[in-house]
């Protein structure tokens, strides 16, 4: 899923994209499983969150603009959805640490 800030934020998809392929070249998935992530659901997200700043997120993230974080985040449409990815694939990069995998 596309994760790209709009604007003039430093974050933007070419730049995690062109991180995975310099890993890809240097062979460093050679070494590695990479695993599917799966969305966190809104219970673990709410682990770091209160549900108020979940809702607004979401509420953001269906119109596709305004500002979280004090003005440092600017949202896009789907920002919600793609929020739950990274934050479910930190859970289960840990959770396959955590099992020794």
């Amino acid at each position: 899923m596309d994760y790209s800030f709009p604007g003039t934020h430093p974050f933007k998809s070419l730049r995690e994209s062109m991180a995975k392929r310099l890993m890809e070249e240097r062979s460093f998935f050679h070494e590695l499983d990479v695993l599917k992530p799966q969305p966190a659901t809104q219970q673990e997200s709410e682990i770091a969150h209160d549900r108020s700043y979940i809702d607004q997120v979401k509420m953001l993230s269906d119109i596709g603009q305004g500002m979280l974080d004090e003005g440092d985040t600017p949202v896009f449409k789907g920002i919600y959805e793609s929020a739950l990815i990274r934050v479910g694939g930190s859970i289960s990069a840990l959770k396959s640490i955590d099992s020794g995998y």
